[in-house]
């Protein structure tokens, strides 16, 4: 599973090794951005890819041979099939915090999604403080809520959500980092992280093939946590707002750069972690 952030009504595809075989009605050329859904007109719309809008859409994951993104202005989870297809996955389209179905669910501003190997959705429902779960089923749960339960300290959590290997999920409020295990328990990972007392807020977290959790600090740099919870900077600040964030297989991470750089475009720096 790769888990990338975008930020506009199209979903773009930067093209990787499986791309081809992911979407194989779809001609490909090497090094190059293709658009796989959407019209490039902000609104609602399923159907075909090219008429399909979107709102706004700052999470996808890759599952089982589609992709499933959020999309936060509509409160709806969608899905992209291998031929281009957009539907509705999950979600009224009315915001709100309603467990169930997929058809009746309500989400309020979803934001980052990722999934695990057995096939079932986690969804960082934003404005809704909490975790959610979607089974392969398509039935909706919360799993975890700030404010309440085992989050009860916690009065909110950053956007931000990554998963790793073992089904283990990692979240953020402030610079503090929390891991929630399949059982339910959850409990800090790391605290003040980068220092500065909260005066970054994490903004992006991916999780590698080496169990290191990647975190960027919104306006400042990236970081590494190891599984033993050593901190240690891999970048530093490009260009003041990097947000977006994912990890592969070979340990190579993504970082997305939303300000203009010096050649007046947005980038989408890589490097390997050591």
């Amino acid at each position: 599973m790769k888990h990338f952030s975008l930020t506009a009504a199209f979903l773009w595809v930067i093209i990787c090794a499986n791309a081809q075989t992911l979407f194989p009605s779809v001609s490909f050329d090497p090094i190059s951005v293709t658009t796989i859904a959407g019209s490039g007109i902000s609104g609602f719309a399923d159907g075909p890819g090219s008429t399909a809008k979107f709102g706004y859409i700052p999470g996808i994951a890759i599952l089982n041979g589609s992709l499933f993104v959020t999309d936060s202005y509509n409160n709806r989870i969608r899905k992209i099939s291998a031929d281009g297809a957009v539907s509705t996955f999950a979600g009224t389209g009315t915001g709100g915090l309603v467990d169930g179905p997929a058809a009746t669910a309500q989400f309020n501003y979803p934001f980052s999604i990722c999934a695990d190997k057995t096939g079932n959705l986690y969804v960082n429902d934003f404005f809704g403080s909490a975790i959610r779960k979607i089974t392969p089923d398509g039935i909706v749960s919360t799993i975890l809520k700030a404010g309440s339960g085992a989050a009860a300290s916690n009065p909110y959590f950053s956007p931000c959500l990554a998963i790793d290997d073992a089904g283990n999920l990692y979240l953020s409020q402030s610079n503090n980092i929390f891991k929630l295990t399949p059982a339910g328990a959850f409990s800090v990972f790391a605290s003040n992280v980068g220092g500065n007392n909260g005066a970054y807020e994490l903004s992006g977290l991916a999780v590698n093939a080496q169990g290191d959790v990647c975190v960027i600090q919104y306006y400042n740099q990236t970081l590494k946590i190891s599984s033993s919870g050593v901190v240690s900077t891999v970048m530093p600040s490009i260009n003041n707002l990097s947000n977006g964030l994912a990890a592969d297989k070979k340990g190579n991470v993504f970082v997305s750069n939303i300000e203009r750089d010096n050649t007046g475009g947005t980038r989408l720096p890589r490097f390997h972690l050591p």
